[in-house]
C-alpha cells in the first residue's frame, strides 16, 4: 500500500503572510498620520502663544490696528476715587478725618505704598519674616497705613494700593498677602518701561503677575498702570495685550500739563485715540497731579469723552475743583506731548542694592547695639 503525503498549497500560505504584512503597514501608516496631526496641532498652539512677538509695520498706527473685544476680557469695576500718602500725616486722627471727608464724594481710596525710587514707605512685617529678620516693635507709617485702611473700610470704600513691582514673585506675593490681611482689595502695579515696551519686558511682567496671583492665592485683584504714551504706539499694542492677559484690569495715566487748557486738550486728544482700548480693557484713569486746577481740567476732559472710571492719587475734593467750559476754548498753543522716558536701571525697587530681596536697611531701621 502506498502512502501519499498531502502538501499544503504554497499560494495560500503566501497569501496569509501578505495579509499580515499589509495589516502591519496599514497600522503603522495610521499611527504615523495621527502622530503628524497631533504634532501640527501642538505646533499651532505654541505658535499662537508666541504670536505676540509680532512686529507691526512702521506705517501702521494704533487706530488702523485696533484690539478687538475677543482678544481679551477685563473685569474691572467703575470707580471714582481719591488717594493720599500716609507719610504726609502726623497722627491717626488726622488721617481718619481726611478719609471721612473723601468718603463723602468717592467710593475708592488709593494709597501709594512706594516712593519715587520704588522703595516701600513702611516697614513690612511680611518681608522681615521672609528674610528672617526681626521686625521692629512699631513703625509709624505702618500704623498710619493700618488706620487709613480701617477708616476706609468703615466707610465702605474700595481700598487700592499703588506698588512698584520687584523682580521676585515671592517677595511681591508675600507683600500682597500682607496687604490683603490689612484690608486692601486691589494692587495696582506701576512698572517702569523704557522708550517702548519690548517683548521680553512684557512677557516677564505677564509671568510675574501670574506667579504673584498663584503664590498669594489671588488674595487681591491685580492691575497694571501704564502711561498713555505706550497705549498710543502701535508697536506697543501687542505687548500691552500680553500684560492685560495676566492682569485683572489696566489703568492709564496722562502726562502732566503746564496749563489747564493744555492739560484738557492733551487728555481729550489722547482719549479720542484710545476709546477702543478703554472699551476692550475696561480701563480706569489714574490722575497723579497734586494741583487742583490741573486735576479739574483732566477730570473734565475724561467725563466729556464719556470716561467715568477715574481715580485721583491726592486728597482733592470735588468741591475744590473748578470744571470750567473755558478749557474747550481754541488756543494757538500746541498740544503737549509726553516727555521722552529714560531706560530704568535693573535694580530692585525695594532695595538700595541689586539683590533679589529687599535690603535690610530698607525694611528694618538700623538700631544701635550695646557692646
Amino acid at each position: 500500500m502506498r502512502y501519499y503525503r498531502r502538501t499544503r498549497s504554497g499560494s495560500g500560505k503566501a497569501k496569509k503572510v501578505f495579509l499580515r504584512i499589509l495589516f502591519v503597514l496599514v497600522a503603522a501608516l495610521v499611527i504615523t498620520i495621527l502622530a503628524v496631526a497631533l504634532g501640527i496641532w501642538l505646533k499651532q498652539k505654541v505658535a499662537s502663544a508666541e504670536s505676540m512677538e509680532f512686529e507691526y509695520p512702521e506705517n501702521e498706527s494704533a487706530e488702523t490696528l485696533p484690539i478687538t473685544a475677543g482678544d481679551v476680557e477685563m473685569h474691572s469695576p467703575t470707580v471714582f476715587g481719591a488717594g493720599l500718602d500716609v507719610s504726609d500725616y502726623e497722627s491717626e486722627d488726622e488721617i481718619v478725618l481726611s478719609i471721612n471727608q473723601l468718603a463723602e464724594y468717592y467710593d475708592t481710596l488709593t494709597l501709594p505704598l512706594t516712593d519715587e525710587n520704588g522703595t516701600l514707605i513702611y516697614t513690612s512685617p511680611a518681608l522681615c519674616a521672609l528674610m528672617r529678620m526681626p521686625a521692629p516693635d512699631s513703625d509709624r507709617n505702618f500704623t498710619l497705613l493700618s488706620s487709613a485702611v480701617t477708616a476706609g473700610k468703615v466707610k465702605n470704600m474700595r481700598i487700592s494700593a499703588l506698588l512698584t513691582p520687584t523682580d521676585d514673585a515671592e517677595t511681591d506675593a508675600a507683600l500682597i498677602s500682607e496687604l490683603a490681611v490689612l484690608g486692601f482689595d486691589e494692587i495696582i502695579f506701576t512698572p517702569a518701561f523704557g522708550e517702548s515696551i519690548n517683548y521680553s519686558d512684557a512677557n516677564r511682567l505677564r509671568s510675574h503677575l501670574s506667579s504673584c496671583a498663584e503664590k498669594s492665592g489671588s488674595a487681591c485683584t491685580l492691575g497694571v498702570m501704564i502711561p498713555s504714551g505706550y497705549y498710543l504706539r502701535a508697536s506697543d499694542a501687542k505687548q500691552i495685550q500680553m500684560i492685560a492677559s495676566a492682569a485683572d484690569f489696566l489703568a492709564i495715566t496722562f502726562t502732566s500739563g503746564t496749563t489747564t487748557t493744555g492739560a484738557y486738550r492733551t487728555v481729550t486728544s489722547e482719549i479720542s485715540s484710545l476709546l477702543g482700548s478703554f472699551s476692550v480693557y475696561n480701563m480706569r484713569v489714574i490722575l497723579t497731579d497734586d494741583s487742583a486746577d490741573i486735576l479739574s481740567a483732566k477730570t473734565k476732559a475724561c467725563t466729556d469723552k464719556g470716561i467715568t472710571s477715574i481715580t485721583l492719587t491726592s486728597p482733592v475734593l470735588p468741591t475744590e475743583m473748578i470744571f470750567s467750559d473755558e478749557y474747550q476754548a481754541e488756543t494757538d498753543a500746541p498740544v503737549e506731548t509726553e516727555p521722552k522716558q529714560t531706560v530704568p536701571s535693573e535694580t530692585n525697587p525695594y532695595s538700595a542694592g541689586s539683590t533679589t530681596y529687599p535690603s535690610y536697611r530698607d525694611v528694618v531701621p538700623e538700631t544701635e547695639t550695646e557692646e
